[in-house]
C-alpha cells in the first residue's frame, strides 16, 4: 500500500499510463440527444458539433475483471478540426488517485460511419479502429489494442450515449465485463 498526495493510503496504485491505455480501448463520446431523424445518416458532420465544447467527467475504471475500481476525472475539450471538415478532435487531462495523464483522441465521420479512438492517452499505442458497430442513438466503437499490463493485444468496445445535449455516458466494455464508465456533463461557461 501506498500514501497518496492526500494522505489516504491507496488499496492498489495503478499509473495513469495504465488509465490512458484502458481509455484508449474505450475512447468514443458521440450520440444524440434526440432519435435521428429518418433522413439524417447515423454519423454527420453536424451531429458531430454535439461534442464540441469544454466537458468534465466522472467514473471509474479497473485494468482486469477481478481488480477493484479505481476512481477518475477528467477535463476534455473536444474542437472541430480545422483541416478535416467532419472530425473533432480532443485534449485534455484525465487523473487518478496515483497518476495523472493528458489525453488527446479524434473522432469523425466516413460516410454514414464513425471513425476513431474518441480519447487516447498520451505515450500509449493508439488503438487499432475495427468498425463502427453503432445503433440508433448509441455509438460504438470496435477497436484492439495491446493489454496495458501483459501487452496482449485485445479487443474491446467503446459506447457513447447521450443522456441529454449536455451529458453522455462513455462506457468501455472488453467481453463481457466493463473495464470503464465516464459520465460526461458540459462545463459551465
Amino acid at each position: 500500500m501506498q500514501r497518496n498526495r492526500r494522505g489516504g493510503w491507496l488499496a492498489v496504485p495503478v499509473p495513469v499510463s495504465v488509465l490512458v491505455s484502458v481509455l484508449v480501448s474505450v475512447p468514443a463520446w458521440l450520440g444524440h440527444a434526440a432519435p435521428l431523424a429518418a433522413s439524417e445518416p447515423p454519423c454527420h458532420a453536424g451531429g458531430l458539433a454535439r461534442f464540441v465544447g469544454d466537458w468534465t467527467a466522472r467514473g471509474a475504471y479497473r485494468i482486469d475483471p477481478d481488480a477493484a475500481e479505481e476512481p477518475v476525472r477528467c477535463r476534455v475539450a473536444f474542437a472541430a478540426a480545422a483541416d478535416a471538415p467532419g472530425r473533432i478532435e480532443a485534449s485534455g487531462l484525465c487523473v487518478t488517485t496515483a497518476s495523472k495523464s493528458r489525453v488527446g483522441g479524434w473522432l469523425a465521420c466516413d460516410g454514414a460511419d464513425y471513425l476513431g479512438p474518441f480519447v487516447t492517452l498520451e505515450d500509449e499505442p493508439v488503438p487499432t479502429f475495427l468498425r463502427d458497430a453503432s445503433t440508433g442513438d448509441e455509438i460504438v466503437l470496435s477497436m484492439q489494442a495491446p493489454h496495458p499490463e501483459t501487452g496482449e493485444v485485445e479487443r474491446y468496445r467503446l459506447r457513447i450515449g447521450w443522456q441529454t445535449p449536455d451529458a453522455m455516458t462513455v462506457r468501455l466494455t472488453r467481453g463481457t465485463w466493463t473495464a470503464m464508465t465516464l459520465r460526461y456533463a458540459r462545463a459551465a461557461p
